[in-house]
């Protein structure tokens, strides 16, 4: 399927059930199609939430678990496609969390006006390692990268074809030898004929599905989660310079969700899904990562990080903390996921995370630390189609 699975850009869900809805837990306006009578001081933002799916065999299939957008660290949407949201005029931060903490990104909505802004994320069988696949950017700025993946099948047709011919003269030649080395020379082209091409197919399989954002986001401060606060890319490399006489301490915060969709899947199958039920159920494991939708999903809640006891709510993402020169007691603590949450048709069961360390940081020196936090999403044995968090550890990267 490698050769005829071609990347596709779609600005909505890849099955129905998972189109984009008011997240039940929004606090702010989420319309579904443009809105009408914005309330003075406010503005809009236009967003689409898109993916790249793929269908057929599952090499390359993505598992990405449907995305949730928080704004000021509480969830607005859920799902793909598109959406109005009404917010006061003024910058807001917005995070994306689909299967781990993807994006965190401050936007800029215009009072009495729209802004529109794309997210796209795609990802092969790599998609729970690399934050690259996801990107945020102005309507029509978000694509993928040139379409490669023509190039590299033909490039992996036409080395088939010259490997082929070459491992034919490499067993003629290797007629001219006997025992050890005549195995040798003729297992050397067979090799060819497989390895190359196959390395070509996989190559132009993977750069086919490179996310490309135009807009490159700066260091942008925020004052509204705490003054001096830098929101930082997550891969930017240019980290910006403290303060005069200050140093700081560059905070790298994310998660992952360890979801146990097979199990769910084996549930669902156990209770007597079979036949067409039973492709369905799996082909929506394959493309969207889990085999039912979840109608209330759940989310991760903001960074509780404190530093000498002076505590900041962060969202997830890096951040740039402007320090006086000297030691500091750093705590990093995560609440229970979605406590907010009352809906009874989701169940949250979990301890938090905590760390507490000692730094010590010098006049214009940065200080990095980072924290991984793994949750594990399990099935409500209960009710299979629907999930909870279950269990939650915060690892510490040196």
């Amino acid at each position: 399927m490698i050769l005829t699975s071609t990347p596709r850009t779609v600005w909505g869900p890849p099955q129905p059930e998972w189109a984009l809805t008011p997240h039940p837990e929004a606090r702010v306006r989420v319309d579904t199609s443009p809105v009408a009578g914005v309330p003075a001081g406010h503005g809009v933002l236009d967003l689409r939430v898109g993916g790249v799916f793929t269908g057929g065999f599952g090499v390359g299939a993505p598992r990405p678990q449907p995305p949730v957008v928080l704004i000021g660290s509480r969830p607005v949407t859920q799902g793909w496609g598109q959406a109005w949201i009404v917010l006061p005029a003024g910058e807001h931060v917005l995070e994306v969390q689909a299967g781990r903490s993807r994006l965190t990104q401050v936007v800029s909505v215009p009072s009495g006006g729209t802004v529109a802004l794309d997210y796209l994320h795609c990802a092969p069988w790599r998609y729970d390692t690399e934050e690259k696949e996801t990107a945020l950017g102005p309507r029509g700025e978000v694509t993928l990268a040139p379409a490669t993946q023509q190039k590299y099948t033909w490039a992996g047709l036409g080395a088939f074809a010259l490997c082929a011919f070459g491992a034919g003269g490499m067993l003629v030649v290797a007629e001219n030898f006997t025992g050890v080395t005549q195995k040798i020379v003729g297992g050397s082209g067979m090799a060819l004929v497989i390895v190359l091409p196959v390395v070509i197919f996989i190559l132009g399989f993977v750069r086919g599905r490179k996310v490309r954002n135009a807009l490159r986001p700066a260091p942008a401060a925020v004052p509204s989660v705490a003054p001096g606060l830098v929101l930082l890319a997550a891969r930017e490399r240019d980290v910006p310079a403290p303060p005069a006489g200050m140093g700081a301490v560059l905070v790298d915060a994310r998660f992952v969700v360890s979801p146990n969709s097979r199990d769910r899947l084996g549930e669902l199958l156990a209770e007597g899904a079979e036949g067409r039920r039973r492709r369905e159920l799996t082909e929506n494991l394959l493309r969207v990562g889990e085999p039912l939708p979840l109608p209330h999903r759940p989310w991760v809640g903001p960074v509780g990080f404190a530093v000498d006891g002076r505590a900041l709510a962060l969202p997830w993402g890096r951040w740039l903390v402007p320090l006086a020169p000297g030691a500091h007691e750093l705590t990093f603590a995560v609440a229970r996921p979605s406590d907010a949450i009352t809906d009874a048709r989701t169940v949250v069961d979990v301890d938090g995370a905590f760390v507490r360390e000692s730094v010590t940081v010098g006049a214009g020196a940065v200080v990095e630390v980072a924290y991984t936090v793994s949750v594990t999403m399990q099935s409500d044995r209960e009710r299979p189609a629907l999930g909870r968090f279950s269990a939650m550890a915060v690892d510490r990267a040196v």
